[in-house]
């Protein structure tokens, strides 16, 4: 399955998830949010994409930056 398949599988469950929830703009909002830093920084990616990095690392450095 394609990445683009699998996306596309979990941006749609999520939209259902935050319209039955009745916070579809708090989600969004959040998720520009995610798109923006990741998009302005070229370091974030380079972690996250990082074989090096472990995943615990990873989740606690997102954890820092989007906390609150």
């Amino acid at each position: 399955m394609s990445v683009y398949r699998i996306s596309y599988r979990y941006a749609s469950s999520l939209i259902q998830l935050a319209e039955e929830k009745k916070n579809l703009k708090e989600i969004s909002a959040d998720g520009e949010l995610i798109f923006n830093t990741l998009h302005h920084s070229k370091e974030l990616r380079n972690v996250l994409k990082s074989p090096v990095v472990k995943l615990s690392d990873k989740k606690s450095l997102l954890d820092q930056i989007f906390k609150g």
